[in-house]
């Protein structure tokens, strides 16, 4: 199965406190219960072109709010105003007010019906491509920002990011 997980906040390349595959910040692991809480470790030497520091949010600045990794639950806070997807969920990765799921969908015509269940919730497609058996949307509505990609083919694995607008 192909993967894409678009607006993974803070996402490095291992979690065993050596730097991520650009300098990123570490983060340390707790595992109560099966979930994970990622909290920042500290700076790195920044990227080319970039600030360093914490979690990178839509305007640029960055978070420094820790991460909870569930494997399979939406979480309550979940924001009332996004239908969520149908499908098994593998991953859901909470930081504040934004989220990001991982989501194997029933088929590609699914994650389209995902997309028009967010239009018909008051969300509009500010962007979209297609490629191959694939797609992304950018949605805006609500007070929020979705963003919606999926693989085609036989597994579908379809990305979910929620951010609060401005």
């Amino acid at each position: 199965m192909a993967a894409v997980l678009v607006g993974c906040s803070g996402a490095t390349n291992d979690l065993d406190g050596s730097p991520g595959p650009s300098g990123a910040p570490t983060a340390s692991v707790e595992q109560p219960d099966g979930d994970a809480t990622v909290e920042p470790t500290g700076e790195a030497s920044p990227t080319p072109g970039t600030t360093g520091g914490g979690d990178a949010t839509p305007d640029g600045s960055s978070s420094d709010e820790p991460a909870t990794i569930t494997s399979s639950e939406i979480p309550d806070s979940w924001p009332a105003a996004v239908p969520t997807p149908d499908g098994e969920i593998y991953l859901v990765i909470e930081t504040g007010d934004s989220y990001d799921l991982a989501v194997r969908a029933p088929s590609a015509e699914a994650a389209q019906e995902y997309v028009d269940s967010l239009v018909d919730a008051g969300f509009a497609i500010i962007g979209s491509t297609e490629q191959n058996d694939g797609g992304f949307r950018r949605l805006e509505g609500r007070g929020l920002e979705v963003v919606v990609a999926w693989t085609g083919g036989d597994d579908v694995l379809l990305s979910v990011a929620v951010r609060p607008l401005g």
